[in-house]
């Protein structure tokens, strides 16, 4: 059986916990890379799209942490009920809001998160920045959204 399959996902969990994991993650530039393969290896129900979208996500909040953040840099992904929640933890103590004025030096992280997300936000002391995105209904059940793209095609 496959094992991004909700059934493999969840067997030994509760119904509606999927999957969780926290990964402690290099404070290298190399970062994201990490973080991404972390997301693919448990997002695999939001579908390819919205697995894009979370790899995007947390890539901008780990590089965040890796540029701005202190100490040590954790991933937290957890799914339940049809929502993906992906949280990066560093020890530092930065209050974070998308910047004013994007620019060379940066600034695009928090506005791409802000657009991109259904759900966002941050706390401080220690830094946390979480972001949530929603399953699709049929994202884990190919059968269903190929009858659906036919019956959207048929001909009247």
């Amino acid at each position: 059986m496959d094992s991004c399959t909700p059934a493999a996902m969840s067997r030994g969990r509760s119904a509606s916990l999927v999957a969780g994991m926290i990964v402690a993650l290099p404070r290298s530039a190399g970062i994201s890379i990490t973080a991404c393969a972390a997301v693919r290896a448990f997002a695999c129900q939001l579908g390819q799209r919205r697995t894009d979208d979370a790899c995007l996500l947390v890539s901008e909040l780990v590089t965040n942490a890796y540029r701005h953040g202190h100490g040590e840099i954790r991933l937290t992904i957890s799914l339940h009920d049809h929502v993906a929640r992906f949280a990066v933890h560093d020890d530092g103590n930065a209050t974070l809001r998308p910047s004013a004025h994007p620019g060379e030096h940066g600034g695009f992280g928090l506005m791409i998160v802000d657009r991109v997300a259904d759900r966002w936000g941050t706390s401080s002391a220690p830094t946390n920045v979480w972001c949530e995105l929603h399953a699709p209904q049929d994202a884990h059940h190919p059968d269903r959204r190929l009858a659906h793209a036919r019956r959207r095609t048929a001909p009247l």
